[in-house]
């Protein structure tokens, strides 16, 4: 008994549309970081109701 369960390779069209898929994804988390790390140090200035810093 194998492993792995059998599946059957993807056609080219279905690989694309999932590569495609995964690179939009990848983008959209790039650019979500992008935007933190600008947003992170001025969020760092701010402090907490006890007083402490962010």
């Amino acid at each position: 008994m194998p492993d792995q369960p059998y599946l059957p390779a993807l056609s080219d069209d279905d690989l694309r549309e999932t590569l495609d898929l995964m690179a939009t994804a990848v983008a959209s988390m790039s650019v979500r970081r992008d935007n933190q790390a600008e947003v992170s140090p001025r969020l760092s200035r701010y402090t907490c109701p006890t007083g402490s810093t962010i």
